[in-house]
């Protein structure tokens, strides 16, 4: 009986035994299948993760690379304009826009102050009609265009406006023609004037020269003295001359911020540095109109 019940013990217990012996064998099947599963949700995770910090890289990369391309590119454009508004010798030009622009040189002034040989002078070439005369030898205006110390010029000589002989329509055609060779283009009057003859008709020639062409004429223009040559000979300066000049005068010559020049215009003792301190003075005027619009002042 004993031997009953212990077989029966142990076939209950084998019994008891095989279904967690399935379940350990069962176990690592169920651990390669989990494995298998995971894998490819794993690298589908991965790959989600790495491909918005691939294109994230890429983009920065190339951002990168295209920051230094561009930033000479603006320094470029930066220094190119900042070029274009200075002089040759450097210094900032407030006349002009660029060193390319042209300007005129109107030469105005009484007749027998010489203002056709100065126009010669400056063009280096004889262009204008200049002699010894009594009367008006200039009597129609005219234009003539050439480079001057590396800058575009057009000189343009003109008729004795302040004549009081000469009628108002007369002189009105003159300005007008003038006005019309000038165009949009900046203008500076040389008001021409003879070095040791101060006429009662140049007292207000000023006056003149604004009821005719404008009331802010004088901002842009160049008190040009001629014969020269009469001051070396006297062993005189400009500024000397300047200095023992008649009150009247230097009313005039203050009134144009004290912008003189002197010019001699003998073929035989002209000096070709007059010209460039003439050019000079240009350069260094403050902004000035185009034309002869002297109701408005554009910056150039």
């Amino acid at each position: 009986m004993e031997e009953v019940c212990s077989e029966v013990r142990k076939l209950t217990e084998d019994t008891n035994l095989k279904p967690n012996n399935k379940r350990k064998l069962d176990s690592p099947q169920q651990q390669s299948d989990q494995q298998s599963d995971q894998q490819p949700e794993q690298q589908s995770d991965q790959q989600s993760d790495q491909q918005p910090d691939q294109q994230s890289d890429q983009q920065s990369d190339q951002q990168s690379d295209q920051q230094p391309d561009q930033q000479p590119d603006q320094q470029s454009e930066s220094e190119q304009s900042e070029s274009q508004t200075e002089t040759t010798d450097g210094r900032p030009s407030k006349v002009f826009k660029t060193e390319e622009e042209r300007v005129n040189l109107v030469l105005l002034g009484m007749t027998g102050t010489g203002k056709s040989a100065t126009g010669n002078t400056i063009l280096r070439d004889k262009h204008f009609t200049s002699r010894p005369s009594s009367n008006p030898v200039t009597t129609e205006c005219k234009a003539v265009g050439s480079e001057i110390c590396g800058k575009a010029v057009r000189v343009i000589d003109t008729p004795d406006i302040f004549d009081d002989e000469i009628s108002d329509e007369v002189r009105r055609e003159h300005v007008k023609r003038c006005k019309d060779l000038c165009q949009s283009e900046p203008c500076v009057y040389l008001l021409v004037m003879q070095v040791g003859r101060f006429t009662d008709g140049e007292r207000d020639i000023m006056k003149k020269l604004e009821k005719a062409v404008g009331e802010g004429v004088h901002k842009q223009t160049i008190i040009l003295f001629t014969c020269g040559e009469e001051l070396q000979r006297a062993e005189m300066t400009l500024e000397d001359f300047l200095d023992s000049c008649q009150p009247d005068l230097k009313r005039i010559i203050e009134k144009c911020n004290n912008r003189c020049v002197l010019f001699e215009n003998s073929p035989v003792l002209t000096d070709p540095k007059q010209v460039e301190t003439l050019m000079q003075t240009v350069r260094e005027m403050p902004p000035i109109t185009r034309g002869h619009d002297h109701s408005r002042c554009i910056l150039m």
